[in-house]
């Protein structure tokens, strides 16, 4: 059964109003003042708030203000009831969180109408906040970072994964990208810093020095337009200079090597663009291993040349002993030649004899 707070400083007033609910089967409290609602609402928990504005002690205005700072209360729908036609009022009870009104005197129909309508605001705003929490679940889960930036580019959400970077969720709320990032990266992924180069140009097919479009860390462009696997360097906290006692900073010296997807988050009702959402993929390991296999293939290539230059030695080798051999063994023939031509000359110079 859905419970109905009225908060009414006329007896007959509030009467009417709990008559009204309780014949429709809603569960009913009664305050005289906005004090004394406040303090109930403290207390119990209600789906719906009907509010007089014009009261003793504190009037509706206040109340509705105070209700509304006290982020533990769940979302309370507020009803307004005002006995004159004022717009200013009504306006201003609007403004401070007030979601709809009615003017006394009420016709019963009328303000049952009304009732249905803020409970079944209610029913979807409790729906919307569960599958928002389903959905922040489901980012927390996530083994990479993902973020929301608003149009000034900074955070408003950062899910669990960013403590891997040594940051706490939280303390990255309300801060600019930009000390997120490795500082020679940033004009490179900025938008206010890239997009000036391009007014007056469309940046679909753009070919720039990195032969593609301008790929952006709080990008504000959607669907085939939005950024795909943007290469940066993301600066992790130093954690052991925080530990001895120094200023948070971020280093240089440790990179984390990151791969970024990003597009602009719009407002479901407006379809106005809002900031950023952006999912960062921890690509350190990948890097490093492209690395490692850079200097093997260097030292590979490198290991060729010196084989190709021992085989050339080596050949250059075997070519002076193949000379050296020819050398020799004709050596060795006219040797036994001489030899041989000495033995005749000595048997005719004997048979003479």
């Amino acid at each position: 059964m859905k419970k109905i707070l009225v908060v009414e400083d006329s007896l007959i007033i509030r009467g009417k109003f709990l008559e009204y609910l309780k014949t429709a089967g809603y569960e009913t409290a009664a305050a005289e003042n906005g004090k004394d609602a406040l303090e109930k609402v403290q207390r119990e928990r209600f789906d719906l708030i009907i509010m007089d504005l014009m009261m003793p002690v504190m009037d509706g205005f206040e109340a509705i203000r105070r209700i509304r700072e006290i982020k533990s209360i769940p979302f309370i729908p507020i009803i307004v009831a005002s006995g004159i036609d004022a717009p200013d009022d009504l306006k201003k009870a609007l403004e401070l969180g007030a979601n709809e009104y009615i003017v006394k005197p009420v016709d019963g129909v009328a303000f049952s109408a009304r009732v249905k309508a803020m409970l079944n605001l209610k029913d979807y705003y409790e729906k919307a906040m569960a599958s928002e929490r389903k959905y922040e679940n489901l980012l927390q889960a996530l083994p990479d970072v993902v973020y929301k930036l608003d149009m000034d580019g900074n955070f408003v959400f950062v899910n669990d994964s960013v403590r891997t970077l040594g940051y706490e969720p939280h303390e990255l709320i309300g801060r600019h990208f930009s000390e997120f990032i490795h500082v020679e990266d940033v004009p490179l992924v900025s938008r206010s810093v890239v997009l000036p180069k391009y007014v007056g140009k469309a940046t679909d097919g753009i070919v720039g020095a990195t032969g593609r479009p301008p790929l952006l860390f709080d990008e504000r462009r959607s669907m085939d337009r939005a950024t795909r696997n943007l290469e940066i360097r993301l600066a992790p906290r130093n954690l052991d200079d925080e530990k001895k006692g120094s200023p948070c900073k971020t280093v240089t010296v440790t990179i984390a090597f990151s791969e970024v997807d990003s597009a602009g988050q719009y407002d479901s009702q407006s379809k106005k663009v809002i900031g950023t959402v952006g999912i960062i993929k921890d690509v350190t390991e990948r890097k490093e291993a492209e690395k490692i296999q850079k200097r093997l293939l260097m030292e590979l290539k490198t290991a060729r040349e010196e084989l190709e230059e021992a085989n050339a030695g080596l050949k250059e080798k075997v070519k002076s002993l193949e000379k050296f051999q020819e050398l020799t063994i004709g050596r060795e023939e006219r040797i036994v030649q001489l030899k041989k031509k000495i033995k005749e000359l000595e048997a005719r110079l004997e048979g003479k004899g």
